[in-house]
């Protein structure tokens, strides 16, 4: 048995460095392919609420899906490009305030689109109810059209290149 005066003591153990931050390309075509999922994130709506007043409920369904998708892909591509971009690159306390913001407001948004689409998912638009969803989609894509619009105005606009902050 070893005493303990016997026992070689442990080698320390460095601590291991952070690894480097990864750094996010800039993308010149970034902020112009956000614009456009945008747009055709509302257009979406739109024929949505077209097809619902044609009465071609199945095509409502399948349309509001796409959104869906297309809304969950614009989300990941935010927070995947846009948002680590501009964490890396806007300085100073209000630039986290803002950020912070930023982030907020997307949630925000895309909660309340979401929430009509599972709403309408789970009770298919149909005849009894046509009225009502064109109505609620109506709000929505107004809503929906202010928040990309001040999106684009505040936030979109500190999206520039590494030499220009």
């Amino acid at each position: 048995m070893l005493s303990l005066f016997q026992r070689q003591p442990k080698k320390a153990v460095a601590p291991q460095a952070e690894p480097p931050r990864s750094e996010v390309a800039y993308d010149p075509a970034l902020v112009a392919g956000l614009t456009q999922q945008h747009r055709d994130l509302v257009m979406l709506l739109v024929k949505a609420d077209s097809l619902a007043r044609q009465r071609r409920y199945e095509d409502v369904a399948a349309v509001l899906d796409q959104f869906k998708t297309a809304l969950r892909l614009h989300v990941v591509r935010e927070s995947t490009e846009l948002h680590p971009y501009l964490v890396l690159h806007l300085t100073g306390v209000q630039s986290k305030d803002l950020l912070r913001q930023m982030r907020h407001e997307a949630v925000l948004a895309e909660r309340a689109v979401e929430g009509l689409i599972e709403h309408y998912t789970g009770y298919p638009v149909s005849e009894r109810n046509v009225l009502r969803f064109s109505a609620e989609l109506e709000g929505v894509i107004e809503e929906f059209s202010t928040h990309v619009e001040h999106e684009e105005a505040a936030y979109y606009t500190l999206y520039q290149a590494p030499g220009l902050y």
